[in-house]
């Protein structure tokens, strides 16, 4: 097991993992279809920001998706995480919905994980998605006030 040491505004330093006892931070999930002859899922996990927006600049340059699940605070675009309790609750919701997502939208190809999150809580879902076939995640380039996502690393389990 791997813990992070995030610093969290107005609590400090906080030891994070995912065996942390999880406290709800009232994120919803929302799902939509995307195209059906797409083999790939989009997850966008927005907590920092909304990640909606970057995304848009760059669906060009990407593939075509057969759905979407976005992981976000129903009221605040940029949430502070309070703990580790709900750091790994929402570490858990992602890895859970991504397992659901796959079988209801009945995916052939990749995870696509677009994150605005604390390096604490990337850390936490990545520990969790190691089942879940070829991952491409993306890193966030400031190019202008929305940005761009440029593909990052590819996880391949082996």
């Amino acid at each position: 097991r791997i813990s992070w040491q995030q610093f969290t505004v107005g609590s400090g330093y906080q030891l994070w993992n995912i065996d942390s006892e999880q406290e709800s931070a009232e994120f919803i999930v929302e799902k939509k279809d995307g195209n059906v002859v797409g083999e790939d899922l989009a997850v966008l996990v927005s907590v920092n920001a909304d990640v909606e927006p970057a995304l848009a600049t760059t669906r060009s340059d990407l593939p075509l998706f057969r759905g979407f699940v976005h992981i976000r605070h129903p009221k605040e675009a940029s949430y502070l995480i309070k703990n580790a309790g709900q750091a790994a609750h929402i570490a858990k919701l992602v890895a859970d919905e991504i397992r659901n997502a796959r079988t209801e939208f009945h995916l052939r190809g990749r995870i696509h994980l677009f994150m605005a999150v604390p390096a604490g809580l990337a850390m936490m879902v990545g520990q969790l998605l190691n089942t879940l076939g070829p991952i491409q995640t993306y890193e966030h380039i400031p190019t202008d006030p929305t940005g761009r996502y440029h593909p990052a690393a590819l996880l391949v389990p082996k």
